[in-house]
């Protein structure tokens, strides 16, 4: 999981030099209070390690837990191009892509 910390922290930095992401931040700054959109969208080493380890929380422990209770079949939707027939296309975004993703039958 570091690796991916330092990952999203690298790209943190690297946004605010970034006049388009800044613009972007402060739209997101005069939505409304409590519309999804304010919300943070990035995240960095502070974020993700040093203020979950203040709080006690396992962020690696609440990832997986995230994962197991929201990341399935049905709650995922796919939208694919190409030159291929429909058939073709369904069949690589079958055999290729979502193989590995876990199905169950969640009742929401």
């Amino acid at each position: 999981m570091n690796r991916e910390v330092l990952a999203v922290n690298s790209e943190n930095s690297k946004n605010l030099e970034n006049d388009d992401w800044r613009f972007y931040q402060l739209l997101k700054s005069l939505s409304v209070d409590g519309n999804p959109f304010r919300q943070f969208s990035t995240g960095n080493s502070f974020t993700l390690v040093e203020k979950p380890q203040e709080l006690g929380i396992n962020v690696h422990q609440e990832l997986l837990k995230f994962y197991q209770l929201h990341y399935y079949a049905k709650n995922m939707r796919g939208v694919v191009l190409g030159r291929e027939s429909l058939d073709e296309l369904e069949n690589i975004v079958l055999i290729y892509l979502f193989t590995f993703i876990y199905f169950k039958n969640k009742h929401h």
